[in-house]
């Protein structure tokens, strides 16, 4: 392997590295995206049954407001 060669292949093991390690940052982003998605989901499922609760419930007097 000449020096030429050399430098090709450094260079490119340069570049597969900080390619590796973008791809990882947006991956684990994304990880993170979705649990938080998957948070808001169930919040928001919990407050709809609790509206639900509110419109329901024994007393009738709560009525939302539309």
């Amino acid at each position: 392997m000449n020096k030429e060669n050399h430098k090709r292949v450094i260079g490119l093991l340069f570049a597969l590295v900080f390619t590796c390690l973008y791809v990882e940052a947006h991956v684990n982003n994304d990880f993170k995206m979705i649990r938080t998605i998957g948070k808001q989901e169930r919040q928001i499922k919990f407050l709809k049954s609790y509206i639900k609760v509110l419109e329901h419930g024994k007393s009738g007097k709560w009525k939302r407001c539309t």
